[in-house]
């Protein structure tokens, strides 16, 4: 199986536990050890764990990504110490404008990165991403009151916005994922909203313009039991479908970004997020389309 075989001779230590755990019965454990190689003894994480900025330092954005590794596995247990020491950090966490995670934090800019990694003292946190994700995860994991409070003060500003961008959006829906994981009171009327927001995200997905960077049914799901996969199914199909006639030769996925600077940086990059996707993207066709894939992976 291409895929597989690049995986395992090309991709992230991290990937390959993670590949391991969803699809050869090996132990959470592995994919924990990998984990902790991001974590800074302060509790967050950095070192490229998102692998569009090299900034070794804990930030909120890498904690986002953790975050999504431990929701992919169903690692919410306090007793570990990885998520234990992570709650502390976010709790403690300095690097705000107000009550805001901040999307950028300064030393980004003393290491290789994507433009939209640079750092600009002007410009200031915005409510969803990545509070929305960050707080509901301190909500459902730390049973966290003052988390609680920032969710609802973020599904308030929702209901009066429109046409979130694609990240902010993706962070809204899993703050409230999350909200109503935590038993949170939550409206139908927001409920709604999500639902139909999802939808309205992933339009230039579902109208063809698949090949470019826009926002894909999967990303709101890092694990399949999350609320609201089951009512999208029928779209995530669609992108089971169009990923399947999409992989390359060598059973990977083309990256549809670029840095648009440290474009040498990039170029090395470039396996460690193809092994991510491969992870994710095998997952997906595992859960929804097994019986019908006809390429080689």
């Amino acid at each position: 199986m291409k895929s597989i075989d690049w995986l395992m001779s090309r991709g992230r230590p991290l990937d390959i536990a993670r590949f391991n755990y969803h699809f050869e019965n090996a132990d959470v454990s592995f994919v924990l050890d990998e984990l902790k190689k991001y974590q800074n003894s302060d509790g967050g994480f950095g070192h490229g764990l998102e692998p569009d900025f090299r900034n070794p330092n804990s930030s909120p954005i890498a904690c986002w990504v953790a975050t999504e590794l431990l929701t992919e596995i169903g690692c919410w247990n306090l007793q570990l110490e990885i998520v234990q020491n992570l709650v502390n950090y976010l709790i403690n966490c300095d690097q705000k404008d107000g009550d805001w995670f901040q999307f950028c934090i300064e030393t980004n800019n003393d290491y290789p990165r994507a433009i939209w990694w640079n750092y600009d003292a002007d410009k200031k946190a915005g409510i969803y991403n990545p509070s929305a994700a960050l707080y509901g995860f301190l909500a459902v994991v730390a049973d966290d009151a003052n988390a609680k409070l920032k969710l609802e003060d973020i599904f308030s500003r929702f209901m009066e916005d429109d046409d979130l961008e694609m990240h902010d959006l993706n962070a809204l829906v899993r703050g409230v994922q999350y909200g109503r994981m935590a038993d949170m009171d939550i409206s139908d009327q927001l409920i709604e909203k999500v639902k139909h927001q999802i939808r309205r995200g992933c339009h230039d997905f579902i109208g063809g313009s698949s090949a470019d960077y826009v926002l894909r049914p999967s990303f709101f799901f890092p694990n399949f039991n999350l609320p609201f996969f089951t009512e999208q199914i029928d779209i995530l199909k669609l992108e089971s479908k169009w990923l399947m006639e999409t992989a390359t030769s060598d059973g990977t996925w083309t990256i549809p970004w670029n840095w648009y600077q440290f474009e040498g940086e990039f170029e090395k990059i470039k396996p460690e997020w193809m092994s991510d996707m491969i992870v994710k993207n095998l997952r997906l066709i595992n859960r929804l389309n097994k019986e019908e894939s006809d390429i080689e992976v």
